[in-house]
């Protein structure tokens, strides 16, 4: 941020640069700044790529997936080369629980580009919806090798395909993965603007730390976990993408044992608005499993499927009326 005055100096008409400005903004938590930026770049280029987007990540950091759905299908409209852009289409139909449509965006991102990681994250936990976690790891391993296109795609890749080591308790293979994918943490080091953007660095500490716990190396864990504790305050909570912490603090809390500040995280996450992945968090997301069984737990994320459902509702009536695509199938549901 020391730099955008003098960015909006050497040119203070791009539409590029006052994005990158916003999404700083975005990171710092300042959405109203965020929401000022692009009216500004709305009033320059109203329908061009770079506001739709900026627009809809503002948009899932309200909790709108739907208004994010509908904003990004204008953006695909103007660059359909992007394979990106219905890959984000996809994720938020899955955290709508939209199965079908989920799928049929994230096979549209692959027509693409093949490599594409976050469709794939997306088709991975539509597998896991099925119970099918053989055939979710097979298809995100791709994302965790050295050189693939990973976009910050590569902690969740992780979390999906370490899940059965975990279960078998192959500590030492997922410690030496993750501390060679992520050499920062070797010293105990959460690494944010190092090898990942907040929500992925958090992660990934998180689940070292959650790995150490189960291997008996509390006072590695400990130091994860300390580490993790002392950075979730410099971040926003609900902004999307990479930009915000999510639920990192309800698994820290659960991590530790402390269940009643778990479930009050917990809460107050699903309250902000908190929806980015928020279906790989909650409920394919190990760390969790001490307030998994809770009434609390259960009732908080029917809250969030009643959300989730009301905002079906409303694609439901922009697909009757034209304003978003028409799934092939989603009738047959």
């Amino acid at each position: 941020m020391v730099y955008a005055d003098e960015l909006l100096r050497v040119d203070p008409l791009s539409p590029l640069n006052l994005h990158f400005i916003g999404l700083y903004k975005l990171r710092l938590g300042r959405f109203a700044e965020m929401e000022r930026i692009l009216e500004r770049i709305h009033s320059i280029d109203p329908k061009g790529v770079i506001y739709l987007w900026g627009a809809s990540v503002l948009a899932v950091s309200r909790g709108d997936l739907v208004g994010a759905i509908r904003l990004l299908e204008d953006a695909l409209t103007a660059d359909p080369s992007d394979s990106e852009i219905p890959s984000r289409i996809a994720m938020h139909y899955f955290e709508l629980g939209d199965v079908i449509a989920a799928k049929y965006w994230s096979e549209a991102a692959l027509k693409i580009e093949p490599r594409m990681p976050w469709a794939k994250i997306v088709l991975a936990l539509l597998q896991l919806d099925r119970h099918e976690e053989a055939e979710a790891v097979k298809i995100v391993r791709e994302v965790t090798q050295p050189g693939a296109l990973a976009l910050g795609a590569q902690g969740a890749a992780l979390r999906i395909v370490n899940a059965p080591n975990l279960s078998a308790g192959h500590y030492e293979e997922i410690i030496t993965e993750y501390l060679t994918d992520y050499p920062e943490l070797r010293g105990a080091k959460v690494p944010i603007a190092f090898s990942a953007e907040t929500w992925e660095a958090l992660i990934v500490t998180l689940d070292l730390a959650s790995v150490y716990l189960q291997a008996g190396e509390e006072a590695k864990a400990e130091s994860l976990l300390s580490a993790a504790e002392s950075e979730i305050p410099h971040w926003p909570q609900a902004a999307a993408t990479h930009f915000g912490f999510g639920f990192a603090d309800v698994e820290l809390h659960a991590l530790r044992g402390n269940k009643a500040k778990a479930l009050a995280a917990l809460r107050e996450g699903a309250a902000n608005g908190t929806r980015w992945l928020w279906r790989l968090q909650l409920l394919y997301n190990p760390n969790l499993e001490s307030i998994r069984d809770t009434p609390e737990f259960a009732a908080i994320v029917a809250e969030i499927e009643a959300d989730m459902a009301e905002q079906v509702a409303r694609v439901r009536e922009m697909q009757s009326s034209g304003e978003l695509t028409a799934i092939p199938g989603l009738a047959a549901e």
